[in-house]
């Protein structure tokens, strides 16, 4: 845990030090080239940790990104899937509310939370089922209705792996990208 902590530090000091050099020695004039120069260093810093499976960077990287870029449709979308891989759903929902509200409502991201709400319906379910008398009607309903939703996602392994499913295979420059 450490090294990863300390890797993300590097990273970030070295995104962040990068920008202060350019605001250095470009001067005011530049202060807007300089901002952009910068968020193109943190996405490709970001990209790179998504692409390679360094979800911890990624996600504190994207979560800078969305910040600075709140419109950003494919900040929010990877922001979601991140949050997925590490069992956060519900900040998941959030930024993929936030990809559909700047135009990213594609199928990928419905999908997505599809999936999110499917995993929450078998928990409920799942608790209904144990708080429900054992040799009662609406206990064996509730059990029915938990494996026929089980059924759609078997596992969480494999919901989740469809939720990041072709995220490799994007080019990090296309930004309207629908498969993440």
């Amino acid at each position: 845990m450490r090294l990863l902590a300390h890797r993300v530090r590097n990273v970030l000091v070295g995104v962040l030090c990068a920008a202060l050099a350019a605001c250095a020695t470009t001067g005011v004039r530049t202060s807007t080239a300089s901002s952009t120069g910068s968020l193109l260093q943190i996405r490709a810093a970001a990209t790179s940790a998504y692409l390679r499976g360094d979800a911890a960077t990624a996600r504190l990287l994207y979560k800078a990104l969305s910040e600075r870029a709140p419109d950003d449709v494919q900040v929010w979308r990877r922001l979601g899937n991140l949050y997925v891989l590490s069992g956060k759903n519900a900040r998941a929902l959030n930024a993929y509310a936030h990809a559909i509200k700047f135009g990213g409502a594609d199928a990928q991201v419905w999908y997505n939370v599809g999936v999110i709400r499917v995993r929450q319906a078998e928990r409920a379910l799942i608790h209904a089922q144990q708080s429900a008398p054992p040799d009662s009607a609406l206990h064996k309903s509730l059990a029915a209705a938990t494996q026929r939703l089980h059924a759609i996602f078997p596992g969480d392994t494999a919901s989740t792996k469809a939720i990041t499913a072709g995220s490799n295979n994007r080019s990090s420059s296309n930004h309207t990208d629908h498969g993440e």
